[in-house]
């Protein structure tokens, strides 16, 4: 039975047949059609609408300690925000093997990952990067939050964000440290949790679409 990942490698044959069973593809609300026109993948939902109001009981926070059987939605959401136009480390178009690469290498000793899990879906996800350095086992790092545009003012951002501040609590952190790009929705979210801002660098990063954007440094003490 082929996993997800090997799927992703191996099944781009429009001629080939496409196993029925494929580990925990039939499961997923999103999933790709490997052989439509032009070899792109085509987004198909399967059960769920990604619209209307978001219950507080339909969401959950989860942990991943594996990728594989997640690496297909995870992936394509990941496109989605850079496309969308989230300042994250990528360049707009992200092509698809891009995305995989990212999620195949994402899960390390220091790296702990947790999603919005909603209707059967993942609607977002945040990373929480614990220090490994001798003099910064005090502090970690709050990375790729990100949350499907279709998904967004929520609440879905802020219980991630208060999911990964409590597990830093728990991991003996007392300094949490991140950054995002200047003017960006994100920031009010940041300040309004608490963060302060440490400083601001001009030009830090190109944006998904080719130009220099300055990012925001935040720092909160928990």
């Amino acid at each position: 039975m082929l996993s997800i990942t090997e799927l992703f490698y191996s099944v781009y044959n429009k001629n080939a047949e496409i196993p029925k069973k494929v580990r925990g593809l039939d499961d997923f609300p999103l999933y790709f059609d490997y052989r439509n026109d032009g070899g792109e993948e085509q987004v198909r939902n399967k059960k769920i609408r990604r619209e209307g109001a978001i219950m507080n009981k339909n969401l959950e926070i989860k942990e991943l300690t594996t990728i594989d059987e997640h690496i297909v939605e995870l992936s394509h959401l990941l496109r989605t925000v850079v496309d969308d136009g989230a300042s994250i480390g990528f360049l707009s178009p992200m092509k698809r093997s891009t995305a995989v690469e990212f999620w195949g290498h994402a899960l390390r000793p220091h790296v702990i990952l947790y999603i919005a899990w909603v209707e059967e879906a993942i609607a977002g996800t945040v990373q929480l990067h614990l220090c490994t350095k001798q003099n910064g086992t005090h502090r970690a790092e709050i990375a790729k939050m990100m949350v499907h545009p279709q998904f967004r003012q929520k609440g879905i951002a802020k219980k991630l964000m208060q999911t990964a501040e409590k597990r830093a609590k728990e991991e003996g952190r007392t300094l949490l440290i991140l950054d995002t790009v200047e003017g960006a929705p994100s920031n009010h979210l940041y300040t309004s949790l608490g963060y302060v801002k440490g400083g601001r660098i001009p030009d830090y990063a190109t944006s998904p679409y080719g130009e220099l954007e300055a990012t925001i440094i935040y720092y909160k003490h928990i």
